[in-house]
């Protein structure tokens, strides 16, 4: 006790400074969800926008039609799935989901960069749809099993922040890489962006955060 507090006025700062800790506690987004938004904007350096996958369809021959049509597809395949691969995400780990939807990515992504017949552009796209059906709601109840309390605004908000500006840069290097490298460059740097969020994702399942 201080020279002239009271025993009352002692008992109060320690109540207030224990709030006030607390308080500071709560506002604070926990380890765990860094290290997740951390590893997804990784991946998101490499996720363009999916009008690049329709300028390699018709790059690999398909007509506006079939672009649409293959583009459709991979909507149908990807509405038809999300639903069970979120139900299979309460039942087992979203991690291992996550990653299981990133090598689906990487592969596709590399089939894009390699294929050279018109015919692959059904297939690929199909595929593609199980990643985003595997990655899309599954990734955000994985966010949400790593927040702090009372912290959902906030980690959502930077998640999407994060992820959001990923996604602006990655679109922006595939313009440049289609321009002044080659057609398949913005998909292989998606592959490999996946890739290393694959391992940054293993890892960090294996330290348990």
């Amino acid at each position: 006790m201080r020279c002239g507090e009271s025993p009352a006025g002692s008992r109060i700062a320690r109540l207030g400074e224990a709030a006030a800790r607390k308080d500071d506690h709560r506002t604070r987004l926990p380890r765990a969800l860094w290290v997740a938004i951390g590893i997804w904007l990784v991946f998101s350096l490499g996720n363009s926008s999916d009008a690049f996958l329709l300028l390699r369809a018709r790059d690999l021959g398909l007509g506006t039609t079939l672009v649409v049509l293959a583009y459709a597809f991979y909507n149908v395949v990807y509405s038809t799935l999300a639903w069970p691969f979120g139900s299979l995400s309460d039942r087992f780990s979203r991690s291992a989901i996550l990653a299981g939807g990133l090598v689906v990515f990487a592969a596709v992504y590399l089939g894009f960069a390699v294929v050279s017949a018109s015919w692959a552009v059904w297939p690929l796209f199909a595929v593609y749809g199980v990643y985003v059906a595997a990655t899309e709601g599954v990734v955000r109840a994985w966010v949400s099993d790593r927040m702090g309390e009372s912290l959902a605004g906030t980690a959502y908000g930077v998640f999407s922040t994060a992820t959001g500006a990923g996604l602006l840069a990655a679109s922006l290097a595939a313009g440049l890489l289609w321009t002044h490298v080659g057609h398949a460059a913005p998909f292989v740097l998606g592959a490999v962006t996946a890739f290393a969020a694959l391992v940054l994702l293993v890892l960090a399942t294996l330290a348990h955060v």
